[in-house]
Protein backbone atom coordinates (compact mmCIF):
# COMPACT_ATOMS: atom_id res chain seq x y z
CA UNK A 1 0.00 0.00 0.00
CA UNK A 2 1.45 3.32 -1.31
CA UNK A 3 1.77 6.33 1.42
CA UNK A 4 -2.18 8.01 1.14
CA UNK A 5 -3.53 5.40 -0.29
CA UNK A 6 -5.29 4.66 3.11
CA UNK A 7 -6.12 8.28 3.87
CA UNK A 8 -7.59 8.76 0.23
CA UNK A 9 -9.52 5.34 0.74
CA UNK A 10 -11.26 6.51 3.67
CA UNK A 11 -11.33 10.28 2.47
CA UNK A 12 -12.31 10.11 -1.32
CA UNK A 13 -13.94 13.51 -1.87
CA UNK A 14 -11.66 15.26 0.91
CA UNK A 15 -9.90 18.44 -0.98
CA UNK A 16 -6.25 18.28 -1.35
CA UNK A 17 -6.47 20.95 1.97
CA UNK A 18 -7.41 18.11 4.01
CA UNK A 19 -3.73 16.44 3.16
CA UNK A 20 -2.61 18.95 5.82
CA UNK A 21 -3.65 16.31 8.64
CA UNK A 22 -1.20 14.00 7.45
CA UNK A 23 1.62 16.52 7.04
CA UNK A 24 4.11 15.51 9.99
CA UNK A 25 3.69 11.78 8.97
CA UNK A 26 4.77 12.44 5.16
CA UNK A 27 7.45 14.30 6.30
CA UNK A 28 8.33 11.71 8.67
CA UNK A 29 8.05 9.36 6.11
CA UNK A 30 10.34 11.16 3.46
CA UNK A 31 12.76 11.66 5.53
CA UNK A 32 12.97 7.97 6.80
CA UNK A 33 13.37 7.03 3.01
CA UNK A 34 15.94 9.19 2.82
CA UNK A 35 18.01 7.94 5.54
CA UNK A 36 17.09 4.17 4.38
CA UNK A 37 18.49 5.27 0.79
CA UNK A 38 21.52 6.69 2.15
CA UNK A 39 22.23 4.37 5.28
CA UNK A 40 20.64 0.90 4.05
CA UNK A 41 21.25 -2.15 1.56
CA UNK A 42 20.67 -5.57 0.56
CA UNK A 43 17.70 -7.03 2.64
CA UNK A 44 18.17 -3.86 5.37
CA UNK A 45 16.76 -1.69 2.45
CA UNK A 46 14.29 -3.41 1.59
CA UNK A 47 12.88 -4.10 5.04
CA UNK A 48 12.92 -0.33 4.86
CA UNK A 49 10.62 -0.21 1.50
CA UNK A 50 8.59 -2.65 3.26
CA UNK A 51 7.97 -0.30 6.67
CA UNK A 52 7.32 2.51 3.96
CA UNK A 53 4.36 0.90 1.85
CA UNK A 54 5.99 -1.84 -0.70
CA UNK A 55 4.34 -5.06 0.88
CA UNK A 56 5.54 -7.14 -1.52
CA UNK A 57 9.71 -5.94 -1.22
CA UNK A 58 10.16 -8.98 1.43
CA UNK A 59 8.97 -11.70 -1.30
CA UNK A 60 11.25 -13.73 -3.16
CA UNK A 61 10.81 -11.93 -6.41
CA UNK A 62 11.69 -8.52 -5.09
CA UNK A 63 15.21 -7.74 -5.64
CA UNK A 64 17.29 -4.94 -3.59
CA UNK A 65 16.51 -2.59 -6.88
CA UNK A 66 12.89 -2.48 -6.82
CA UNK A 67 13.34 -2.11 -3.35
CA UNK A 68 15.69 1.14 -4.09
CA UNK A 69 13.34 2.03 -7.21
CA UNK A 70 10.17 2.55 -4.66
CA UNK A 71 11.84 4.80 -2.49
CA UNK A 72 13.84 7.33 -5.09
CA UNK A 73 9.99 7.40 -6.56
CA UNK A 74 8.73 7.70 -2.94
CA UNK A 75 10.87 10.67 -2.27
CA UNK A 76 10.53 12.35 -5.71
CA UNK A 77 6.27 11.97 -5.27
CA UNK A 78 6.68 13.59 -1.76
CA UNK A 79 8.98 16.10 -2.69
CA UNK A 80 6.13 17.31 -4.76
CA UNK A 81 3.16 16.56 -2.63
CA UNK A 82 4.44 17.87 0.55
CA UNK A 83 5.32 21.72 -0.53
CA UNK A 84 1.72 21.35 -2.42
CA UNK A 85 -0.50 20.79 0.39
CA UNK A 86 1.32 23.55 2.31
CA UNK A 87 1.26 26.29 -0.39
CA UNK A 88 -2.48 24.93 -0.71
CA UNK A 89 -3.34 25.25 3.10
CA UNK A 90 -1.73 28.54 3.51
CA UNK A 91 -4.45 30.78 2.82
CA UNK A 92 -6.53 28.83 5.35
CA UNK A 93 -3.53 28.69 7.63
CA UNK A 94 -3.57 32.30 7.67
CA UNK A 95 -7.45 32.45 8.28
CA UNK A 96 -7.31 30.49 10.95
CA UNK A 97 -4.27 32.15 12.75
CA UNK A 98 -6.65 35.79 12.21
CA UNK A 99 -9.87 34.65 13.65
CA UNK A 100 -8.12 32.86 16.33
CA UNK A 101 -6.20 35.93 17.45
CA UNK A 102 -9.91 37.28 17.87
CA UNK A 103 -10.86 34.25 20.23
CA UNK A 104 -13.18 33.11 17.30
CA UNK A 105 -13.66 30.58 15.20
CA UNK A 106 -16.47 29.96 11.54
CA UNK A 107 -17.66 26.66 11.40
CA UNK A 108 -15.66 25.35 8.87
CA UNK A 109 -12.15 25.62 10.32
CA UNK A 110 -13.25 23.63 13.10
CA UNK A 111 -11.70 20.25 11.41
CA UNK A 112 -8.31 22.46 11.03
CA UNK A 113 -8.32 23.82 14.84
CA UNK A 114 -9.26 20.70 16.31
CA UNK A 115 -5.96 18.27 16.16
CA UNK A 116 -5.30 14.43 16.77
CA UNK A 117 -3.33 13.36 20.05
CA UNK A 118 -4.43 16.55 21.49
CA UNK A 119 -6.34 17.22 24.71
CA UNK A 120 -9.86 18.52 25.15
CA UNK A 121 -12.99 18.38 27.13
CA UNK A 122 -16.89 19.21 27.17
CA UNK A 123 -19.48 19.23 29.45
CA UNK A 124 -21.96 16.06 29.82
CA UNK A 125 -24.66 16.36 32.37
CA UNK A 126 -22.60 19.32 34.20
CA UNK A 127 -19.93 17.90 34.78
CA UNK A 128 -16.53 18.43 32.60
CA UNK A 129 -15.06 14.95 30.70
CA UNK A 130 -11.71 14.90 29.10
CA UNK A 131 -10.79 12.78 26.03
CA UNK A 132 -7.63 12.78 23.60
CA UNK A 133 -8.99 13.48 20.20
CA UNK A 134 -8.79 10.53 18.03
CA UNK A 135 -9.96 12.36 14.69
CA UNK A 136 -12.94 14.61 13.21
CA UNK A 137 -15.45 13.92 10.22
CA UNK A 138 -18.61 14.91 9.30
CA UNK A 139 -22.04 13.75 9.07
CA UNK A 140 -23.39 12.89 5.48
CA UNK A 141 -25.66 16.38 5.61
CA UNK A 142 -22.24 18.10 6.22
CA UNK A 143 -23.87 19.81 8.74
CA UNK A 144 -22.48 18.49 11.79
CA UNK A 145 -18.80 18.23 12.63
CA UNK A 146 -18.29 14.92 14.95
CA UNK A 147 -15.56 15.34 16.78
CA UNK A 148 -13.91 11.66 18.63
CA UNK A 149 -11.59 10.75 20.74
CA UNK A 150 -11.72 8.48 24.08
CA UNK A 151 -11.30 8.67 27.85
CA UNK A 152 -10.55 6.35 30.53
CA UNK A 153 -12.69 3.83 32.80
CA UNK A 154 -12.91 1.03 34.96
CA UNK A 155 -15.16 -1.55 33.77
CA UNK A 156 -15.23 -3.77 37.01
CA UNK A 157 -12.02 -5.56 35.77
CA UNK A 158 -9.33 -2.97 34.19
CA UNK A 159 -8.75 0.39 33.21
CA UNK A 160 -10.23 0.16 29.56
CA UNK A 161 -10.38 2.87 26.71
CA UNK A 162 -14.22 4.56 26.78
CA UNK A 163 -15.69 6.41 23.48
CA UNK A 164 -16.27 10.17 23.85
CA UNK A 165 -18.37 12.19 21.25
CA UNK A 166 -18.78 15.76 20.92
CA UNK A 167 -21.53 16.33 17.79
CA UNK A 168 -20.78 20.52 16.79
CA UNK A 169 -23.85 21.73 14.66
CA UNK A 170 -22.78 24.13 11.66
CA UNK A 171 -23.33 27.40 12.88
CA UNK A 172 -22.90 30.72 10.36
CA UNK A 173 -20.69 33.53 10.90
CA UNK A 174 -17.87 32.88 13.34
CA UNK A 175 -18.35 31.75 16.94
CA UNK A 176 -16.43 32.34 20.09
CA UNK A 177 -13.54 29.67 21.22
CA UNK A 178 -15.10 29.68 25.10
CA UNK A 179 -18.81 29.01 23.34
CA UNK A 180 -17.66 25.94 21.94
CA UNK A 181 -19.28 22.77 22.97
CA UNK A 182 -15.19 21.18 22.87
CA UNK A 183 -12.30 23.40 24.63
CA UNK A 184 -8.57 22.92 24.54
CA UNK A 185 -7.18 21.42 27.55
CA UNK A 186 -6.04 24.52 29.46
CA UNK A 187 -3.83 23.40 32.76
CA UNK A 188 -6.41 24.99 35.34
CA UNK A 189 -8.86 22.34 34.26
CA UNK A 190 -6.39 19.40 33.76
CA UNK A 191 -5.18 19.92 37.27
CA UNK A 192 -8.61 19.84 38.42
CA UNK A 193 -9.16 16.78 36.77
CA UNK A 194 -6.23 15.12 37.64
CA UNK A 195 -7.55 15.72 41.10
CA UNK A 196 -10.55 14.30 40.56
CA UNK A 197 -9.44 11.17 38.48
CA UNK A 198 -7.30 10.78 41.68
CA UNK A 199 -10.15 10.31 43.47
CA UNK A 200 -12.10 7.85 41.11
CA UNK A 201 -8.82 5.56 40.68
CA UNK A 202 -8.83 5.34 44.34
CA UNK A 203 -11.98 3.65 44.68
CA UNK A 204 -10.91 1.10 41.80
CA UNK A 205 -12.61 -2.25 42.42
CA UNK A 206 -14.21 -2.74 45.43
CA UNK A 207 -14.67 -0.24 48.35
CA UNK A 208 -16.82 0.54 51.65
CA UNK A 209 -17.19 4.07 51.86
CA UNK A 210 -19.89 6.45 53.29
CA UNK A 211 -21.60 8.59 50.58
CA UNK A 212 -24.08 11.49 51.67
CA UNK A 213 -24.44 9.77 55.33
CA UNK A 214 -24.98 6.34 53.77
CA UNK A 215 -23.08 3.59 53.44
CA UNK A 216 -21.87 1.86 49.91
CA UNK A 217 -20.07 -0.96 48.23
CA UNK A 218 -18.16 0.63 45.33
CA UNK A 219 -18.58 -2.20 42.83
CA UNK A 220 -18.08 -1.93 39.31
CA UNK A 221 -18.12 -5.23 38.37
CA UNK A 222 -21.11 -5.99 40.75
CA UNK A 223 -23.17 -3.34 38.92
CA UNK A 224 -22.74 -4.44 35.70
CA UNK A 225 -23.33 -8.32 36.74
CA UNK A 226 -26.97 -7.10 37.89
CA UNK A 227 -28.36 -7.20 34.87
CA UNK A 228 -26.11 -8.17 31.50
CA UNK A 229 -29.25 -6.44 29.29
CA UNK A 230 -27.67 -3.24 30.70
CA UNK A 231 -24.18 -3.84 32.44
CA UNK A 232 -23.12 -1.24 30.85
CA UNK A 233 -25.64 1.33 30.98
CA UNK A 234 -24.79 4.75 32.08
CA UNK A 235 -27.85 6.69 30.50
CA UNK A 236 -28.31 8.65 33.61
CA UNK A 237 -24.72 9.98 33.07
CA UNK A 238 -22.89 9.91 29.49
CA UNK A 239 -24.88 11.11 26.79
CA UNK A 240 -26.30 8.09 24.68
CA UNK A 241 -23.33 8.38 21.51
CA UNK A 242 -20.81 7.59 24.21
CA UNK A 243 -19.40 3.54 24.14
CA UNK A 244 -17.06 1.44 25.45
CA UNK A 245 -14.57 -0.58 23.54
CA UNK A 246 -11.97 -2.67 24.66
CA UNK A 247 -10.37 -3.77 21.45
CA UNK A 248 -9.27 -0.47 19.88
CA UNK A 249 -7.01 0.78 21.22
CA UNK A 250 -5.85 -2.26 24.37
CA UNK A 251 -6.40 -2.07 28.13
CA UNK A 252 -3.79 -0.25 29.72
CA UNK A 253 -1.03 -2.64 30.45
CA UNK A 254 -0.80 -3.87 33.62
CA UNK A 255 -3.80 -2.99 34.69
CA UNK A 256 -6.22 -6.27 34.15
CA UNK A 257 -7.37 -9.02 36.62
CA UNK A 258 -5.59 -7.65 39.39
CA UNK A 259 -8.58 -8.47 41.90
CA UNK A 260 -8.39 -10.68 44.90
CA UNK A 261 -10.71 -12.81 46.48
CA UNK A 262 -10.99 -10.92 49.05
CA UNK A 263 -11.08 -7.44 48.38
CA UNK A 264 -10.80 -6.06 52.70
CA UNK A 265 -8.43 -7.05 55.10
CA UNK A 266 -10.78 -6.54 58.14
CA UNK A 267 -10.40 -2.58 58.32
CA UNK A 268 -11.87 0.03 56.20
CA UNK A 269 -9.23 0.04 53.47
CA UNK A 270 -10.94 -1.84 51.01
CA UNK A 271 -9.29 -3.18 48.31
CA UNK A 272 -5.82 -1.83 47.65
CA UNK A 273 -6.30 1.24 44.72
CA UNK A 274 -4.52 -0.11 41.77
CA UNK A 275 -1.92 1.97 40.38
CA UNK A 276 -3.22 4.15 37.58
CA UNK A 277 -0.31 6.06 34.99
CA UNK A 278 -0.41 9.60 36.55
CA UNK A 279 -0.48 11.12 33.56
CA UNK A 280 -3.62 10.30 32.10
CA UNK A 281 -5.70 10.68 35.28
CA UNK A 282 -7.71 13.78 34.03
CA UNK A 283 -8.65 10.89 31.11
CA UNK A 284 -11.00 9.34 34.16
CA UNK A 285 -15.06 10.35 34.67
CA UNK A 286 -16.52 11.48 37.57
CA UNK A 287 -19.20 9.11 38.60
CA UNK A 288 -18.81 5.53 39.94
CA UNK A 289 -21.22 2.67 40.50
CA UNK A 290 -22.02 1.41 44.10
CA UNK A 291 -24.79 -0.38 46.49
CA UNK A 292 -26.47 1.24 49.28
CA UNK A 293 -26.62 -1.69 51.96
CA UNK A 294 -29.33 0.18 53.76
CA UNK A 295 -31.55 0.47 50.84
CA UNK A 296 -30.42 -1.95 48.58
CA UNK A 297 -30.05 -0.33 45.43
CA UNK A 298 -27.63 0.54 42.97
CA UNK A 299 -26.84 4.22 42.62
CA UNK A 300 -24.41 6.52 40.44
CA UNK A 301 -21.98 8.08 42.90
CA UNK A 302 -19.78 11.63 42.50
CA UNK A 303 -16.13 10.28 43.83
CA UNK A 304 -16.12 13.61 45.30
CA UNK A 305 -18.73 12.37 47.95
CA UNK A 306 -16.89 9.58 48.81
CA UNK A 307 -15.85 9.80 52.68
CA UNK A 308 -14.22 6.75 54.97
CA UNK A 309 -16.55 5.01 57.53
CA UNK A 310 -16.67 6.37 61.08
CA UNK A 311 -17.11 2.54 63.15
CA UNK A 312 -18.71 2.90 66.25
CA UNK A 313 -15.86 1.20 68.04
CA UNK A 314 -18.23 0.97 71.37
CA UNK A 315 -20.41 -1.21 69.35
CA UNK A 316 -19.32 -4.98 70.60
CA UNK A 317 -19.43 -3.00 74.66
CA UNK A 318 -23.41 -1.97 73.37
CA UNK A 319 -23.70 -5.78 72.99
CA UNK A 320 -25.87 -7.32 76.10
CA UNK A 321 -24.46 -10.94 76.00
CA UNK A 322 -23.12 -13.55 78.38
CA UNK A 323 -19.18 -12.88 78.26
CA UNK A 324 -17.92 -16.25 77.58
CA UNK A 325 -20.39 -16.34 74.29
CA UNK A 326 -19.11 -13.16 72.96
CA UNK A 327 -15.78 -14.56 73.46
CA UNK A 328 -16.76 -17.31 71.56
CA UNK A 329 -18.54 -15.19 68.90
CA UNK A 330 -15.44 -12.81 68.59
CA UNK A 331 -13.31 -15.09 68.04
CA UNK A 332 -14.98 -17.42 65.32
CA UNK A 333 -15.66 -14.22 63.02
CA UNK A 334 -11.56 -13.19 63.91
CA UNK A 335 -10.55 -16.56 62.27
CA UNK A 336 -12.26 -15.98 59.21
CA UNK A 337 -9.80 -13.00 58.87
CA UNK A 338 -7.21 -15.97 58.60
CA UNK A 339 -5.55 -16.56 55.78
CA UNK A 340 -3.66 -20.02 54.85
CA UNK A 341 -0.42 -19.80 52.86
CA UNK A 342 -2.09 -19.57 49.43
CA UNK A 343 -3.81 -16.55 50.03
CA UNK A 344 -7.38 -18.18 50.38
CA UNK A 345 -10.03 -18.18 53.71
CA UNK A 346 -9.05 -21.52 55.69
CA UNK A 347 -11.89 -23.92 53.98
CA UNK A 348 -13.34 -27.11 53.95
CA UNK A 349 -11.49 -30.10 53.28
CA UNK A 350 -13.15 -30.33 49.88
CA UNK A 351 -12.58 -27.77 47.86
CA UNK A 352 -14.81 -24.71 47.85
CA UNK A 353 -17.06 -25.70 50.51
CA UNK A 354 -17.16 -23.61 53.73
CA UNK A 355 -14.43 -21.80 54.91
CA UNK A 356 -17.19 -19.56 56.90
CA UNK A 357 -18.92 -19.15 59.72
CA UNK A 358 -22.70 -19.82 60.07
CA UNK A 359 -24.28 -18.74 63.34
CA UNK A 360 -27.62 -19.32 64.50
CA UNK A 361 -28.66 -17.05 66.85
CA UNK A 362 -32.50 -18.15 68.71
CA UNK A 363 -34.62 -16.50 71.05
CA UNK A 364 -37.42 -14.20 71.68
CA UNK A 365 -37.99 -10.75 69.90
CA UNK A 366 -35.81 -7.77 71.34
CA UNK A 367 -33.11 -9.74 72.77
CA UNK A 368 -30.05 -8.49 71.33
CA UNK A 369 -30.12 -11.10 68.31
CA UNK A 370 -29.53 -8.45 65.29
CA UNK A 371 -27.54 -6.53 67.78
CA UNK A 372 -25.06 -8.86 67.41
CA UNK A 373 -24.66 -9.30 63.68
CA UNK A 374 -24.47 -5.57 63.57
CA UNK A 375 -21.74 -5.47 66.33
CA UNK A 376 -20.05 -8.26 64.30
CA UNK A 377 -20.17 -5.83 61.21
CA UNK A 378 -18.61 -3.13 63.14
CA UNK A 379 -15.82 -5.07 64.50
CA UNK A 380 -14.71 -6.02 61.12
CA UNK A 381 -15.65 -3.05 59.57
CA UNK A 382 -17.52 -4.75 57.10
CA UNK A 383 -20.73 -4.15 55.39
CA UNK A 384 -23.50 -5.91 56.81
CA UNK A 385 -26.21 -6.97 53.93
CA UNK A 386 -29.53 -7.88 56.25
CA UNK A 387 -31.59 -10.01 53.97
CA UNK A 388 -35.72 -10.33 55.57
CA UNK A 389 -37.16 -13.92 54.57
CA UNK A 390 -39.94 -11.85 53.34
CA UNK A 391 -36.98 -11.12 50.11
CA UNK A 392 -36.54 -14.66 49.89
CA UNK A 393 -39.16 -16.80 47.87
CA UNK A 394 -40.70 -19.71 48.59
CA UNK A 395 -39.88 -21.36 45.22
CA UNK A 396 -36.62 -23.49 45.35
CA UNK A 397 -35.37 -22.03 41.96
CA UNK A 398 -35.95 -18.65 42.97
CA UNK A 399 -34.55 -19.26 46.72
CA UNK A 400 -31.49 -20.52 44.90
CA UNK A 401 -30.88 -17.85 42.82
CA UNK A 402 -31.56 -14.94 45.31
CA UNK A 403 -29.92 -16.19 47.74
CA UNK A 404 -27.08 -17.33 46.17
CA UNK A 405 -26.75 -14.09 44.08
CA UNK A 406 -26.98 -12.14 47.74
CA UNK A 407 -24.32 -14.43 49.20
CA UNK A 408 -21.68 -14.28 46.27
CA UNK A 409 -21.83 -10.30 46.52
CA UNK A 410 -21.46 -10.72 49.96
CA UNK A 411 -18.05 -12.84 49.58
CA UNK A 412 -16.87 -10.50 47.05
CA UNK A 413 -17.84 -7.67 49.47
CA UNK A 414 -16.46 -9.60 52.34
CA UNK A 415 -19.80 -8.45 53.99
CA UNK A 416 -21.58 -10.12 57.07
CA UNK A 417 -24.63 -11.40 56.04
CA UNK A 418 -28.01 -10.99 58.39
CA UNK A 419 -30.83 -13.54 57.33
CA UNK A 420 -33.46 -12.44 59.71
CA UNK A 421 -36.47 -14.77 60.71
CA UNK A 422 -35.13 -17.56 58.81
CA UNK A 423 -37.90 -20.00 59.60
CA UNK A 424 -39.47 -19.85 56.22
CA UNK A 425 -37.26 -22.19 54.35
CA UNK A 426 -35.14 -23.47 57.71
CA UNK A 427 -38.09 -25.48 58.69
CA UNK A 428 -38.35 -29.49 59.43
CA UNK A 429 -38.72 -31.32 56.33
CA UNK A 430 -41.64 -33.63 55.90
CA UNK A 431 -43.18 -36.76 53.41
CA UNK A 432 -46.42 -34.71 52.94
CA UNK A 433 -44.66 -31.28 52.12
CA UNK A 434 -42.35 -32.04 48.34
CA UNK A 435 -41.98 -28.49 47.66
CA UNK A 436 -40.84 -27.46 51.15
CA UNK A 437 -38.44 -29.89 51.35
CA UNK A 438 -37.08 -28.88 48.40
CA UNK A 439 -36.52 -25.51 49.79
CA UNK A 440 -34.79 -26.89 53.00
CA UNK A 441 -32.87 -28.62 50.13
CA UNK A 442 -31.53 -25.73 48.20
CA UNK A 443 -30.81 -23.87 51.70
CA UNK A 444 -28.59 -26.53 52.95
CA UNK A 445 -26.78 -26.67 50.00
CA UNK A 446 -26.21 -22.52 48.79
CA UNK A 447 -25.29 -21.96 52.86
CA UNK A 448 -22.96 -24.81 52.81
CA UNK A 449 -20.64 -23.53 50.53
CA UNK A 450 -20.52 -19.82 51.77
CA UNK A 451 -17.27 -18.58 52.67
CA UNK A 452 -18.28 -15.47 54.82
CA UNK A 453 -19.97 -14.44 57.86
CA UNK A 454 -23.14 -15.20 58.11
CA UNK A 455 -25.83 -15.13 60.91
CA UNK A 456 -29.68 -16.62 60.68
CA UNK A 457 -32.18 -15.64 63.16
CA UNK A 458 -35.38 -17.29 64.23
CA UNK A 459 -37.80 -17.15 67.29
CA UNK A 460 -38.63 -21.00 66.35
CA UNK A 461 -35.69 -23.09 66.86
CA UNK A 462 -38.12 -26.04 67.90
CA UNK A 463 -39.20 -25.54 63.96
CA UNK A 464 -35.85 -26.09 62.45
CA UNK A 465 -34.41 -29.31 60.23
CA UNK A 466 -32.01 -31.43 61.89
CA UNK A 467 -30.27 -31.42 59.04
CA UNK A 468 -29.41 -27.93 60.09
CA UNK A 469 -27.38 -28.25 62.77
CA UNK A 470 -24.30 -29.52 61.55
CA UNK A 471 -23.85 -26.52 59.65
CA UNK A 472 -24.11 -23.96 62.43
CA UNK A 473 -20.45 -23.11 63.75
CA UNK A 474 -22.33 -21.70 66.98
CA UNK A 475 -26.08 -21.92 67.64
CA UNK A 476 -26.50 -18.88 70.48
CA UNK A 477 -29.43 -19.10 72.65
CA UNK A 478 -31.08 -15.60 73.36
CA UNK A 479 -32.95 -15.37 76.92
CA UNK A 480 -35.88 -13.41 77.77
CA UNK A 481 -34.06 -10.39 79.55
CA UNK A 482 -34.03 -10.16 83.09
CA UNK A 483 -34.06 -7.00 85.52
CA UNK A 484 -29.96 -6.73 84.87
CA UNK A 485 -30.04 -7.35 80.94
CA UNK A 486 -32.71 -4.55 80.85
CA UNK A 487 -31.07 -2.26 83.20
CA UNK A 488 -27.74 -2.41 81.63
CA UNK A 489 -29.74 -1.77 78.49
CA UNK A 490 -31.25 1.14 79.99
CA UNK A 491 -28.16 2.78 81.00
CA UNK A 492 -26.32 2.27 77.70
CA UNK A 493 -29.36 3.86 75.51
CA UNK A 494 -29.80 7.00 77.87
CA UNK A 495 -25.62 7.14 77.83
CA UNK A 496 -25.61 7.44 73.84
CA UNK A 497 -29.07 9.72 74.55
CA UNK A 498 -26.04 12.25 76.30
CA UNK A 499 -27.48 11.29 79.50
CA UNK A 500 -25.46 11.30 82.62
CA UNK A 501 -26.36 8.79 85.06
CA UNK A 502 -26.16 9.22 89.17
CA UNK A 503 -27.13 7.60 92.19
CA UNK A 504 -27.47 7.85 95.91
CA UNK A 505 -29.92 10.05 97.40
CA UNK A 506 -28.95 13.46 96.62
CA UNK A 507 -28.82 15.73 93.37
CA UNK A 508 -26.39 15.94 90.75
CA UNK A 509 -23.20 17.86 92.35
CA UNK A 510 -23.65 17.65 95.85
CA UNK A 511 -21.42 15.15 96.82
CA UNK A 512 -23.55 12.61 98.26
CA UNK A 513 -23.37 10.02 95.18
CA UNK A 514 -21.68 6.69 95.42
CA UNK A 515 -18.48 6.89 92.65
CA UNK A 516 -19.21 3.06 91.25
CA UNK A 517 -22.94 5.03 90.60
CA UNK A 518 -21.79 7.37 88.11
CA UNK A 519 -21.06 7.28 84.16
CA UNK A 520 -18.66 9.92 82.84
CA UNK A 521 -19.55 10.93 79.56
CA UNK A 522 -15.82 11.76 78.72
CA UNK A 523 -15.55 15.18 76.75
CA UNK A 524 -19.71 15.42 76.87
CA UNK A 525 -21.96 18.28 78.23
CA UNK A 526 -24.47 16.18 79.53
CA UNK A 527 -27.56 17.14 78.39
CA UNK A 528 -29.48 15.63 81.55
CA UNK A 529 -29.27 13.13 84.75
CA UNK A 530 -31.32 10.01 85.37
CA UNK A 531 -30.57 8.26 88.80
CA UNK A 532 -30.01 4.70 89.40
CA UNK A 533 -32.97 4.11 91.08
CA UNK A 534 -35.06 5.54 87.99
CA UNK A 535 -33.25 3.34 86.34
CA UNK A 536 -34.43 0.42 88.46
CA UNK A 537 -37.91 1.12 88.10
CA UNK A 538 -37.88 1.05 84.32
CA UNK A 539 -36.00 -1.92 84.14
CA UNK A 540 -38.86 -3.68 86.34
CA UNK A 541 -40.87 -3.28 83.55
CA UNK A 542 -40.98 -6.34 81.16
CA UNK A 543 -39.61 -4.71 77.92
CA UNK A 544 -36.91 -5.84 75.45
CA UNK A 545 -34.72 -4.64 74.05
CA UNK A 546 -35.43 -3.12 70.77
CA UNK A 547 -39.17 -1.64 72.61
CA UNK A 548 -36.32 0.11 75.23
CA UNK A 549 -34.53 1.69 72.57
CA UNK A 550 -37.45 2.52 70.27
CA UNK A 551 -38.68 3.92 73.77
CA UNK A 552 -35.57 6.48 73.85
CA UNK A 553 -35.31 7.41 70.68
CA UNK A 554 -39.46 8.37 71.32
CA UNK A 555 -38.67 10.47 74.12
CA UNK A 556 -35.75 12.05 72.14
CA UNK A 557 -38.16 13.06 69.73
CA UNK A 558 -40.72 14.18 72.21
CA UNK A 559 -38.27 16.30 73.61
CA UNK A 560 -37.05 17.51 70.36
CA UNK A 561 -41.02 18.87 69.32
CA UNK A 562 -40.63 20.82 72.53
CA UNK A 563 -37.41 22.20 71.86
CA UNK A 564 -36.44 20.72 75.35
CA UNK A 565 -33.48 18.54 76.59
CA UNK A 566 -34.07 15.33 77.14
CA UNK A 567 -35.33 14.48 80.55
CA UNK A 568 -36.89 11.48 82.55
CA UNK A 569 -40.41 12.95 82.51
CA UNK A 570 -40.30 12.51 78.16
CA UNK A 571 -39.08 8.74 78.93
CA UNK A 572 -42.30 8.44 81.41
CA UNK A 573 -44.51 9.80 79.08
CA UNK A 574 -42.93 7.12 76.24
CA UNK A 575 -43.26 4.20 78.89
CA UNK A 576 -46.81 5.18 79.83
CA UNK A 577 -48.15 5.31 76.67
CA UNK A 578 -46.57 2.12 75.31
CA UNK A 579 -47.91 -0.01 78.78
CA UNK A 580 -51.35 1.72 77.55
CA UNK A 581 -50.81 -0.02 74.75
CA UNK A 582 -49.93 -3.17 75.95
CA UNK A 583 -52.92 -3.38 78.01
CA UNK A 584 -55.33 -3.08 75.48
CA UNK A 585 -53.95 -4.64 72.82
CA UNK A 586 -53.75 -7.84 75.71
CA UNK A 587 -57.40 -7.21 75.90
CA UNK A 588 -58.04 -6.99 71.83
CA UNK A 589 -56.40 -10.50 72.05
CA UNK A 590 -58.78 -12.54 74.78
Amino acid sequence: MAIGDEFFDQNPDSPLTHFVFKLDELKAHLSDARSALSNHSGEELKTKAHDLGRLDSLSTQSTEQDAQQYLEELVNQLDVLIPLVEKEFEPISKRLELELSYGHISFDLLIYYFKKGGKYHYESWGEKLAFVLDGTSMDSSFRILNINGHGMMWDGHEYVHDTRVVDIPRYSGTKALSDLQCKIMQDDVHNELTERGRLYAAVSGVHFKSYDGRRVVIDENGYCGRDPESSRDYDDYVPPRSNRYRATPPPVPGYGDARPDSPYAGDNSGQKSLEFPEDQLYLLPVKVHGFDIRDKTWETIDVRKLEEIHFDEHAWDHLVLNKATKALIKGLVNVTKTTNATGEVFSDVITGKGGGMIALLHGPPGTGKTLTAEAVAEHLKRPLYVLSSLELSTTPATLEKKLGDVLRLATTWDAVVLIDEADVFLEQRSLHELERNALVSVALRVLEYHRGVLFLTTNRIQAFDEAFLSRFSIAVKYPELDVDARLTIWRKFFELAGCELWGGSGQPGDGRQSPDEFVKLEGQEPQCYVSLADLKELAAKPFNGRTIKNLVRTAQALAMSSDEPLSLEHVKVVVEAQEKFLTEFAKIKL
